[in-house]
């Protein structure tokens, strides 16, 4: 795992000022830093999941724009959702209540539920809510420990039955864990099925296009466009999305993805990429994948 973030209650003042954003924002950082801990000593959270989406980019391949979830996904396939629910709550507030930093931040697990919550739902996110009080934050420290809800949230979300194609054992820390992280490529494959996906599924993903259009554009990153096609039509055949040539060239597809993007710059640190650019990026990595017509 990279260290462009901050990893001790300490670091959080001289990180808000070097990357230029808040204290509150970097506070933020340090906490995700901490549940990513969590679930990485936790051995079978460990086992079970994969570390994967912006976040995922963010710690550990490129630094560049920040999100407020932390991303993951079950390795293995389940029917019963019901009963992995109850167990992976159990799991992630143990591995929270264990976890204090030599400074005393305070992480507990104030929601968790099953979307959607029906019984025969095949792809299904556990949404959990994760609140945080650093040290310095006294108040919101009570209001944890004695069982009220906090003011500072992390969105934590498990996803069930999704395609995982590739992963790698990241480092935290110095701790000796380590956490299972989605390869880039499996990242870029997976962010172009949320793409196509926006038309069926009526939604507005303009982060996956400066996402991928970041790694492409950046150049310290070795992509393999035989895996990123191998691994989209894959998770595209999973959810039944067609993964084809004509589908990426819809016209709905660029006008759903262009929605908002202009507001991803005050979630971008480093290198912002207008649209026009980032789309064009994207549609030549498309234009050299050996998918369908």
């Amino acid at each position: 795992m990279r260290t462009d973030f901050p990893t001790l209650f300490t670091d959080i003042e001289a990180w808000s000022k070097v990357e230029g954003v808040t204290r509150t924002e970097a506070g933020r950082r340090y906490a995700q830093y901490l549940i990513l801990g969590a679930v990485a000593r936790s051995t079978e959270l460990r086992r079970s999941l994969v570390f994967k989406g912006g976040n995922a980019l963010e710690f550990v391949y490129l630094p560049n724009r920040s999100t407020t979830d932390l991303d993951f996904s079950f390795i293995d396939s389940v029917s019963d959702t019901d009963e992995l629910t109850h167990y992976a709550h159990a799991l992630l507030d143990m591995a929270l209540r264990n976890t204090i930093d030599q400074h005393g931040t305070i992480l507990r697990l104030q929601s968790f539920k099953k979307n959607p919550p029906r019984p025969d739902a095949t792809f299904v996110t556990l949404a959990g809510k994760v609140a945080y009080a650093l040290p310095d934050q006294p108040l919101q420290q009570n209001r944890l420990l004695t069982g009220e809800p906090g003011a500072n949230v992390i969105p934590v979300e498990m996803s069930m039955n999704e395609v995982v194609c590739a992963w790698n054992l990241t480092p935290i820390g110095d701790q000796g864990v380590v956490l299972n992280t989605s390869s880039i490529d499996d990242i870029v494959a997976e962010k172009l099925r949320a793409i196509l996906q926006q038309t069926s599924r009526n939604r507005y993903r303009s982060q996956d296009v400066i996402d991928i259009a970041s790694i492409i554009r950046d150049g310290t990153l070795e992509i393999d466009r035989r895996k990123i096609a191998e691994f989209l039509l894959r998770k595209s055949a999973a959810r039944g999305v067609p993964a084809t040539m004509a589908a990426f060239r819809d016209p709905d597809l660029e006008r759903r993805s262009e929605a908002n993007y202009d507001a991803l710059r005050d979630t971008v640190r480093h290198t912002f990429i207008p649209f026009d650019e980032a789309w064009e990026t994207v549609m030549n990595l498309v234009d050299s994948l050996d998918i369908p017509d």
